[in-house]
Protein backbone atom coordinates (compact mmCIF):
# COMPACT_ATOMS: atom_id res chain seq x y z
CA UNK A 1 0.00 0.00 0.00
CA UNK A 2 2.84 2.23 0.64
CA UNK A 3 4.42 1.81 -2.55
CA UNK A 4 1.18 2.36 -4.46
CA UNK A 5 0.77 5.57 -2.65
CA UNK A 6 4.50 6.48 -3.55
CA UNK A 7 3.30 5.40 -7.04
CA UNK A 8 0.16 6.91 -7.32
CA UNK A 9 -0.12 9.62 -5.86
CA UNK A 10 0.61 13.03 -7.13
CA UNK A 11 1.32 14.74 -4.41
CA UNK A 12 5.30 14.78 -3.44
CA UNK A 13 4.03 15.09 0.48
CA UNK A 14 1.62 11.83 -0.14
CA UNK A 15 4.36 9.98 -1.58
CA UNK A 16 6.46 10.88 0.74
CA UNK A 17 4.06 9.57 3.15
CA UNK A 18 3.75 6.13 0.99
CA UNK A 19 7.45 6.05 1.02
CA UNK A 20 7.66 6.24 4.87
CA UNK A 21 4.67 3.81 5.69
CA UNK A 22 6.28 1.41 2.94
CA UNK A 23 9.74 1.94 5.00
CA UNK A 24 7.83 1.26 8.68
CA UNK A 25 6.38 -1.88 6.80
CA UNK A 26 9.59 -3.56 5.45
CA UNK A 27 10.82 -3.15 9.34
CA UNK A 28 7.84 -4.88 10.81
CA UNK A 29 7.56 -7.22 7.96
CA UNK A 30 11.57 -7.96 8.49
CA UNK A 31 11.11 -8.70 12.02
CA UNK A 32 8.65 -11.33 10.82
CA UNK A 33 10.97 -12.94 8.71
CA UNK A 34 13.41 -13.54 11.23
CA UNK A 35 11.05 -15.23 12.75
CA UNK A 36 9.36 -17.72 10.42
CA UNK A 37 12.96 -18.77 9.37
CA UNK A 38 13.23 -20.12 12.81
CA UNK A 39 10.50 -21.71 12.25
CA UNK A 40 8.69 -20.49 15.07
CA UNK A 41 6.06 -18.10 13.82
CA UNK A 42 3.19 -20.84 12.96
CA UNK A 43 2.91 -24.74 13.46
CA UNK A 44 3.65 -25.45 9.72
CA UNK A 45 7.01 -25.79 8.65
CA UNK A 46 5.90 -25.32 5.45
CA UNK A 47 3.94 -22.08 6.32
CA UNK A 48 7.00 -21.09 8.09
CA UNK A 49 9.29 -21.57 4.92
CA UNK A 50 6.51 -20.07 2.73
CA UNK A 51 6.35 -16.53 4.81
CA UNK A 52 10.04 -16.25 5.09
CA UNK A 53 10.66 -17.01 1.43
CA UNK A 54 8.16 -14.04 0.62
CA UNK A 55 8.85 -11.78 3.54
CA UNK A 56 12.80 -12.13 2.79
CA UNK A 57 12.57 -11.59 -0.99
CA UNK A 58 10.43 -8.39 -0.42
CA UNK A 59 13.03 -7.00 1.85
CA UNK A 60 15.89 -8.08 -0.54
CA UNK A 61 17.50 -11.41 1.68
CA UNK A 62 18.35 -14.20 0.02
CA UNK A 63 16.46 -16.74 2.12
CA UNK A 64 18.80 -19.57 1.87
CA UNK A 65 22.32 -16.66 3.13
CA UNK A 66 20.43 -15.76 5.76
CA UNK A 67 19.24 -19.31 7.22
CA UNK A 68 22.89 -20.62 6.81
CA UNK A 69 24.41 -17.22 8.26
CA UNK A 70 22.08 -16.97 10.64
CA UNK A 71 21.21 -19.81 11.80
CA UNK A 72 25.03 -21.80 12.00
CA UNK A 73 27.55 -18.83 11.87
CA UNK A 74 25.49 -16.20 14.21
CA UNK A 75 23.67 -18.66 17.05
CA UNK A 76 26.17 -21.10 16.72
CA UNK A 77 29.25 -18.76 16.70
CA UNK A 78 28.01 -15.55 18.27
CA UNK A 79 30.17 -13.16 19.03
CA UNK A 80 33.49 -14.77 17.51
CA UNK A 81 34.89 -12.86 15.82
CA UNK A 82 34.41 -12.63 11.18
CA UNK A 83 31.31 -14.52 12.02
CA UNK A 84 29.82 -11.64 13.61
CA UNK A 85 27.95 -7.87 12.00
CA UNK A 86 31.26 -5.23 12.52
CA UNK A 87 33.19 -7.99 14.50
CA UNK A 88 36.61 -6.17 15.70
CA UNK A 89 39.98 -6.22 14.73
CA UNK A 90 43.35 -6.24 16.96
CA UNK A 91 45.72 -3.43 16.21
CA UNK A 92 48.37 -5.52 14.42
CA UNK A 93 45.46 -7.23 12.32
CA UNK A 94 44.34 -3.70 11.17
CA UNK A 95 47.97 -2.42 10.55
CA UNK A 96 48.51 -4.96 8.17
CA UNK A 97 45.39 -3.89 6.07
CA UNK A 98 45.67 -1.69 3.02
CA UNK A 99 45.44 1.94 3.23
CA UNK A 100 41.95 1.59 1.58
CA UNK A 101 40.55 -0.91 3.99
CA UNK A 102 42.13 1.09 7.19
CA UNK A 103 40.59 4.32 5.65
CA UNK A 104 37.00 2.12 5.20
CA UNK A 105 37.46 0.45 8.96
CA UNK A 106 37.77 3.92 10.57
CA UNK A 107 34.76 5.27 8.81
CA UNK A 108 32.63 2.14 9.91
CA UNK A 109 33.92 2.39 13.36
CA UNK A 110 32.57 6.72 13.37
CA UNK A 111 32.09 7.57 16.37
CA UNK A 112 28.86 9.48 15.09
CA UNK A 113 27.26 5.65 14.87
CA UNK A 114 26.98 7.11 10.93
CA UNK A 115 29.24 4.46 9.60
CA UNK A 116 27.22 1.32 10.71
CA UNK A 117 24.78 1.81 8.01
CA UNK A 118 27.67 2.32 5.09
CA UNK A 119 29.23 -0.87 6.72
CA UNK A 120 26.32 -3.00 6.14
CA UNK A 121 25.30 -1.68 2.91
CA UNK A 122 29.44 -2.12 1.60
CA UNK A 123 30.49 -4.95 3.82
CA UNK A 124 27.62 -6.73 4.68
CA UNK A 125 24.37 -7.05 2.96
CA UNK A 126 26.37 -7.58 -0.83
CA UNK A 127 27.87 -11.04 -0.31
CA UNK A 128 26.08 -11.99 3.12
CA UNK A 129 22.43 -11.43 2.18
CA UNK A 130 22.21 -11.29 -1.33
CA UNK A 131 24.75 -13.26 -3.27
CA UNK A 132 26.88 -15.97 -2.05
CA UNK A 133 30.48 -14.93 -0.88
CA UNK A 134 33.47 -17.44 -0.12
CA UNK A 135 31.71 -18.15 3.02
CA UNK A 136 28.96 -20.39 1.98
CA UNK A 137 29.98 -24.36 2.06
CA UNK A 138 29.62 -25.34 -1.59
CA UNK A 139 26.90 -27.58 -1.16
CA UNK A 140 24.23 -24.82 -0.53
CA UNK A 141 25.35 -22.58 -3.33
CA UNK A 142 23.28 -23.72 -5.93
CA UNK A 143 20.42 -23.08 -4.01
CA UNK A 144 21.76 -19.69 -2.79
CA UNK A 145 21.94 -18.43 -6.15
CA UNK A 146 18.64 -19.66 -7.08
CA UNK A 147 17.22 -17.06 -4.11
CA UNK A 148 19.36 -14.57 -5.11
CA UNK A 149 17.92 -14.51 -8.42
CA UNK A 150 14.15 -14.42 -7.15
CA UNK A 151 15.81 -11.62 -4.95
CA UNK A 152 16.82 -9.68 -8.27
CA UNK A 153 13.59 -10.58 -10.29
CA UNK A 154 11.86 -8.61 -7.40
CA UNK A 155 13.85 -5.87 -7.47
CA UNK A 156 13.87 -5.21 -11.06
CA UNK A 157 10.15 -5.48 -11.34
CA UNK A 158 9.80 -3.03 -8.44
CA UNK A 159 12.14 -0.74 -10.02
CA UNK A 160 10.60 -1.48 -13.66
CA UNK A 161 7.38 -0.29 -12.38
CA UNK A 162 8.24 3.03 -10.10
CA UNK A 163 9.83 3.95 -14.00
CA UNK A 164 7.32 2.90 -16.39
CA UNK A 165 4.11 4.22 -14.44
CA UNK A 166 5.09 7.74 -14.13
CA UNK A 167 6.97 7.65 -17.47
CA UNK A 168 3.46 6.52 -18.81
CA UNK A 169 1.65 9.33 -16.57
CA UNK A 170 4.10 12.08 -17.54
CA UNK A 171 5.19 11.98 -14.10
CA UNK A 172 8.51 12.61 -12.58
CA UNK A 173 10.23 9.55 -12.33
CA UNK A 174 12.59 10.23 -9.75
CA UNK A 175 10.29 11.87 -7.60
CA UNK A 176 8.76 8.01 -7.70
CA UNK A 177 12.01 6.09 -7.40
CA UNK A 178 12.52 7.92 -3.99
CA UNK A 179 9.75 7.72 -2.43
CA UNK A 180 8.72 4.34 -3.90
CA UNK A 181 12.11 2.94 -3.65
CA UNK A 182 14.93 4.89 -2.31
CA UNK A 183 13.26 6.11 1.04
CA UNK A 184 11.33 2.63 2.24
CA UNK A 185 14.24 0.32 1.58
CA UNK A 186 16.64 3.25 3.23
CA UNK A 187 14.90 3.25 6.39
CA UNK A 188 14.34 -0.32 6.33
CA UNK A 189 18.23 -1.00 5.97
CA UNK A 190 19.56 1.60 8.58
CA UNK A 191 17.05 -0.08 11.01
CA UNK A 192 18.72 -3.40 10.39
CA UNK A 193 21.60 -2.68 10.39
CA UNK A 194 21.51 -0.40 13.71
CA UNK A 195 19.50 -3.15 15.68
CA UNK A 196 22.10 -5.64 15.11
CA UNK A 197 24.66 -3.08 15.95
CA UNK A 198 22.40 -2.33 19.45
CA UNK A 199 22.18 -6.36 19.87
CA UNK A 200 25.64 -7.29 19.94
CA UNK A 201 27.58 -4.37 20.54
CA UNK A 202 28.31 -3.36 23.89
CA UNK A 203 31.48 -3.17 26.36
CA UNK A 204 29.81 -6.00 28.43
CA UNK A 205 30.03 -8.28 25.80
CA UNK A 206 32.65 -10.40 25.16
CA UNK A 207 33.82 -11.20 21.76
CA UNK A 208 36.13 -14.43 20.95
CA UNK A 209 39.11 -15.25 18.54
CA UNK A 210 37.34 -18.56 17.73
CA UNK A 211 35.17 -20.93 18.50
CA UNK A 212 37.22 -23.22 21.18
CA UNK A 213 37.32 -19.80 22.99
CA UNK A 214 33.83 -18.77 23.91
CA UNK A 215 32.86 -18.82 27.26
CA UNK A 216 29.69 -17.08 27.61
CA UNK A 217 26.52 -18.38 28.37
CA UNK A 218 24.02 -17.52 25.82
CA UNK A 219 22.15 -15.12 27.83
CA UNK A 220 25.21 -13.41 27.94
CA UNK A 221 25.76 -13.12 23.74
CA UNK A 222 23.69 -10.31 23.27
CA UNK A 223 22.06 -7.10 24.56
CA UNK A 224 18.20 -6.91 26.14
CA UNK A 225 17.73 -2.99 24.85
CA UNK A 226 14.82 -1.30 26.48
CA UNK A 227 12.54 0.56 24.04
CA UNK A 228 9.34 2.14 24.87
CA UNK A 229 6.02 -0.67 25.07
CA UNK A 230 4.98 0.97 21.34
CA UNK A 231 8.22 0.74 19.81
CA UNK A 232 8.90 -2.95 21.44
CA UNK A 233 5.27 -3.95 19.56
CA UNK A 234 5.82 -2.70 16.19
CA UNK A 235 9.34 -4.37 16.22
CA UNK A 236 8.20 -7.62 17.27
CA UNK A 237 9.82 -7.69 20.43
CA UNK A 238 13.33 -7.72 18.43
CA UNK A 239 15.30 -6.21 20.62
CA UNK A 240 14.25 -8.64 23.56
CA UNK A 241 16.74 -10.50 22.58
CA UNK A 242 19.10 -12.14 25.04
CA UNK A 243 16.34 -14.71 25.24
CA UNK A 244 15.98 -15.20 21.61
CA UNK A 245 19.39 -16.44 22.33
CA UNK A 246 18.45 -18.54 24.90
CA UNK A 247 15.84 -20.22 22.40
CA UNK A 248 15.15 -19.15 19.27
CA UNK A 249 11.84 -21.14 18.71
CA UNK A 250 10.62 -18.53 21.38
CA UNK A 251 7.85 -16.69 18.73
CA UNK A 252 7.58 -12.86 19.08
CA UNK A 253 4.00 -12.77 21.27
CA UNK A 254 5.89 -14.75 24.21
CA UNK A 255 9.52 -12.84 23.71
CA UNK A 256 9.16 -10.07 26.53
CA UNK A 257 7.62 -12.75 28.91
CA UNK A 258 10.61 -14.90 28.35
CA UNK A 259 12.87 -12.13 28.51
CA UNK A 260 11.29 -11.13 31.85
CA UNK A 261 11.79 -14.71 33.11
CA UNK A 262 15.30 -14.91 32.09
CA UNK A 263 16.20 -11.87 33.68
CA UNK A 264 14.86 -13.42 37.48
CA UNK A 265 16.75 -16.79 36.81
CA UNK A 266 19.99 -15.76 35.17
CA UNK A 267 20.39 -12.21 36.92
CA UNK A 268 23.86 -10.31 35.95
CA UNK A 269 24.89 -12.46 32.82
CA UNK A 270 21.58 -10.55 31.35
CA UNK A 271 22.71 -7.15 29.60
CA UNK A 272 20.29 -4.68 29.98
CA UNK A 273 20.59 -1.25 28.25
CA UNK A 274 17.95 1.55 28.45
CA UNK A 275 17.77 3.23 24.50
CA UNK A 276 18.19 6.43 25.13
CA UNK A 277 20.82 9.26 23.51
CA UNK A 278 23.45 9.13 26.30
CA UNK A 279 23.51 5.40 26.49
CA UNK A 280 24.22 5.15 22.50
CA UNK A 281 26.78 7.95 22.84
CA UNK A 282 28.51 5.72 25.20
CA UNK A 283 28.53 2.66 23.61
CA UNK A 284 29.94 4.24 20.29
CA UNK A 285 32.42 6.18 22.48
CA UNK A 286 34.07 3.14 24.28
CA UNK A 287 33.61 0.70 21.00
CA UNK A 288 34.49 3.16 18.56
CA UNK A 289 36.67 5.72 19.86
CA UNK A 290 39.98 5.82 20.04
CA UNK A 291 42.32 2.56 18.71
CA UNK A 292 43.39 1.71 22.41
CA UNK A 293 45.51 -1.44 21.37
CA UNK A 294 42.13 -3.15 20.32
CA UNK A 295 40.69 -1.84 17.71
CA UNK A 296 37.47 -0.83 18.23
CA UNK A 297 38.11 -1.32 22.35
CA UNK A 298 34.98 -3.40 23.56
Amino acid sequence: AGIAGGLLFTSVALKIAGGLLAGFSLVAMGSLSHEAAHRSMVKSRLGNKVIAVVTFTLILFNYRLWVYEHHVLHHGRTQVKLNNFLSPLTLAEYRAMSPLRRALYRAYHSESGAGILLYYLLNRWPSVHFYPGSWLPQRFRASAWGYTALVAAYGAALLGLLIAVPAIRHESVAATLLCGFVLPYTIWFTVFSMTAFLQHTNPQLRWYGDVASMASPPEATAVHVVIPHWMNHLTHYVLEHSAHHVSAMIPHYHLKAAQAALAGIAGPDVITMPFTVGNMRDVLRRCFGAFRGIVGSC
